[in-house]
């Protein structure tokens, strides 16, 4: 099978998405007419870039390309979070082409992946806010010590990147 023989297969759909919403449709197609797609192709998805799936995104793991059509598309949900991440790469690349309607079939090197960014919201909202607590209450002798104040954030400690200072009154 030659060049002319291999059915390839790409991805469209660019965007920047606000954490907390879903992006635009991706669309993933093959370069060849519907009626010649006589059973389902299916194509993985694989993600790479900043953001990560399952903490800044929802991952769609395949996509099928149904029997009687040459595309499909599909959205990715973006994960709203507290963190100030300014916008993350979020790229999506196809994967694993599975296919029996052509004697050859590939991701389309010009067009197998595409480059979209995670930005925060323009404005913060409740969810958005980490909140930060004192505990620790005590009945203290004077002259001597009070036992420990814990004065703790409200996420997980590695998204504290970099040190909170808190003034005490």
């Amino acid at each position: 099978a030659g060049p002319e023989d291999t059915a390839l297969v790409s991805i469209a759909g660019e965007y920047t998405i606000t954490e907390g919403e879903t992006s635009g449709e991706f669309t993933v197609a093959v370069n060849q007419a519907a009626a010649d797609v006589t059973s389902d192709i299916t194509v993985a998805l694989t993600y790479s870039g900043v953001a990560e799936d399952g903490t800044d995104f929802t991952g769609v793991a395949t996509v099928t390309i149904a029997a009687g059509s040459n595309s499909t598309t599909f959205t990715i949900d973006t994960l709203d979070d507290a963190l100030a991440e300014g916008s993350e790469s979020l790229i999506i690349t196809l994967g694993e082409i599975t296919d029996t309607n052509f004697e050859a079939i590939a991701a389309d090197p010009a067009a197998n992946s595409v480059t979209n960014a995670i930005v925060d919201e323009p404005t913060a909202g409740p969810e958005d806010t980490a909140l930060v607590s004192i505990a620790g209450e005590y009945t203290i002798t004077e002259g001597e010590t009070s036992g420990e104040f814990t004065v703790a954030v409200n996420q997980a400690a590695a998204d504290v990147t970099s040190d909170i200072t808190v003034a005490l009154t």
